[in-house]
């Protein structure tokens, strides 16, 4: 065997190793390669090739480059040519939608090459996605987030696999890489750009990685050896995290989580507990803190993400999501009606029912009008409670019991036809409504709370 095909035989052994022991993708999946041209998806490509994946190609012309940018496609779409590999090209007027979005230029490609290829993989059924992020990318990604902060998560970098994405070349040093085309007597397209510093990562790439590697000649094995360290502190930190959560909260779904404040504060650690719930809640980390103040102030303080809210109620810290504002509503035709959270039915007029729960009422149908309205309460809204002659503002309802902010988020009532208020959902329900010893004919509303 020659030296380059022990090059070959050993950098493909590696990656090999590296997709079986992260579990990236198998030999029967359908792989989506995300190719720019230049020496790490190029090598990649290869690998796959060589090795009898299942797999096509797409490239993004963002058209930022002017002919090295026609170069880069003509480039690609000859290797999917030479090599009969399926392949996908889209050119993008990148400058164009930065005039409109007002964005980062670096940021708003990026997010145009991941749609583009989540399509894809859509339309032609790909498994997985892979791109050809490097150990040396993967340095320059933790040293750009430390120097903006970060916790675990961002000095961990990069992952090899996030849902469909994945980057079997991680572990992969840019030398081997190069090492390796050479030996395969291969070509690929190099980005000028990428000697520009006025890029934060490629000053990183460029200046400030050479004087880490004068001070430390074995940086890159080092660093590996770092992430993996730091990969094991990861999952450590998050078991005890998903276990206080245990102890924290009193409820947890995808919908709702409730964590006791008192029992939160037992914990050193418990900035992170509430970050590992605001997360998923889709609240920002610049907004922890605006969160870790609520905990200090008042009950009925909260702040809100863009489909969810956290509000401090007595002792607890509640995260929730919204109600859908394009589903408040929900009109009621006739009798009998269910669409799995509301319900009325009637029922023998002659039998003595009576509500179950608070999320039940038994009514007088003779003033009933369709259609119905079941929706969100409104301020202004008002109703004659049950028993008392002259009506009164639904807000007042609330205060008297005791509901909580987040709750009078979702506190739904029962609009009549006539546009009277016939139930404040689990609260109070009309006087005019109330079934009497004239009452001819009775109907159940039955409101069921969604899991």
């Amino acid at each position: 065997m020659t030296d380059y095909q022990q090059i070959i035989s050993n950098l493909e052994a590696k990656i090999s190793d590296f997709i079986q022991s992260r579990n990236l993708f198998f030999s029967t999946d359908k792989i989506l390669l995300g190719i720019s041209g230049g020496s790490d998806s190029v090598a990649l490509f290869y690998f796959l090739k060589r090795n009898n994946y299942n797999f096509g190609i797409a490239h993004c012309n963002f058209q930022l480059r002017r002919n090295d940018s026609e170069k880069d496609e003509e480039f690609v779409e000859e290797l999917a040519q030479k090599f009969n590999v399926p392949f996908h090209i889209k050119k993008i007027e990148t400058k164009k939608i930065q005039e409109t979005t007002k964005g980062s230029i670096q940021m708003i490609a990026r997010d145009l090459r991941y749609e583009y290829f989540q399509n894809l993989a859509k339309e032609h059924n790909y498994q997985y996605i892979a791109f050809g992020s490097n150990l040396n990318d993967q340095l320059e990604t933790v040293i750009l987030n430390l120097s903006k902060g970060t916790g675990l998560k961002g000095l961990h970098g990069i992952d090899a696999k996030r849902e469909n994405i994945v980057r079997p070349l991680l572990e992969t040093t840019k030398t081997e890489i190069k090492e390796y085309l050479v030996a395969l007597g291969t070509t690929h397209r190099e980005d000028l750009s990428n000697q520009e510093n006025k890029y934060q990562r490629n000053l990183i790439r460029n200046k400030i990685i050479p004087e880490l590697e004068n001070i430390n000649p074995s940086l890159l094995p080092t660093f590996k050896s770092t992430l993996n360290n730091l990969n094991q502190d990861l999952k450590a930190a998050e078991f005890a995290v998903n276990e206080a959560l245990k102890v924290c909260s009193s409820s947890i779904d995808t919908k709702e989580v409730l964590l006791n404040i008192n029992k939160l504060k037992s914990f050193d650690f418990y900035q992170k507990i509430i970050w590992s719930v605001a997360e998923k809640f889709g609240f920002s980390s610049a907004q922890l803190n605006d969160i870790l103040n609520i905990i200090e102030s008042q009950s009925g303080k909260l702040t809100n993400s863009n489909n969810a809210v956290c509000l401090k109620n007595r002792d607890e810290l509640i995260f929730s999501f919204t109600p859908n504002k394009s589903q408040e509503i929900t009109l009621i035709p006739n009798l009998p009606f269910s669409n799995g959270i509301f319900s009325i039915e009637e029922i023998e007029s002659d039998q003595n029912s009576f509500p179950t729960s608070n999320h039940e009422e038994i009514i007088d149908a003779e003033n009933l009008s369709f259609p119905l309205k079941l929706r969100v309460w409104n301020e202004g809204d008002k109703i004659i409670p049950l028993g008392m002659i002259g009506s009164k503002k639904v807000s007042d309802i609330l205060i008297d019991t005791k509901t909580s902010m987040l709750q009078k988020q979702n506190q739904y009532v029962l609009e009549n036809g006539n546009g009277k208020l016939i139930w404040v959902v689990g609260k109070k329900i009309s006087d005019e409504f109330k079934v009497t010893k004239l009452t001819q004919a009775q109907v159940k509303l039955s409101f069921n709370l969604l899991p």
